[in-house]
Formats: C-alpha cells, structure tokens, sequence
C-alpha cells in the first residue's frame, strides 16, 4: 500500500501504509526500527528518541463502533 501516515523523531522514521502495516527505518541502536513480524493492522504511531509506540487495532474490530485498540511499545 501506499504512506497513509509518516512521522520521524531521533534518527528513525515510521510510516503506516493504507493497508495498515507499519514499516520504519533509520537508525536502530535500541530497535526503534524492529517492529515485531506480528503486528498489524496498525492505526496509529508515535515517536520518540529512542522508541517507537504503534496503536493497533484488534482484527475484526474496525467497525466504527467498536474499536478495540491495542498500544505496542517497542524499543529501548
């Protein structure tokens, strides 16, 4: 899918595509850029020096009415 959403902070970067995956890339000193392999789909993300935290929502639960929201945090 194509960048929905991007946001950077440190020396990292994320995006979230429109099929909701999250990718990132830069610097990795303290995994800032290792998402783990299950995670998704993703609706939103947040950046910091040495972290990265991904709000996922729960398969399933997409419908308006009841989102059921998971925080990952990952990273240093």
């Amino acid at each position: 899918g194509r960048v929905a959403t991007i946001t950077a902070a440190g020396q990292h970067t994320g995006a979230i595509t429109t099929d909701g995956r999250f990718v990132a890339w830069g610097e990795n000193l303290r995994g800032e850029t290792t998402a783990p392999y299950e995670l998704g789909p993703i609706s939103g993300v947040a950046m910091g020096q040495s972290h990265t935290l991904v709000l996922g929502v729960e398969p399933g639960s997409e419908t308006p009415d009841r989102v059921n929201d998971q925080v990952v945090n990952f990273a240093g």
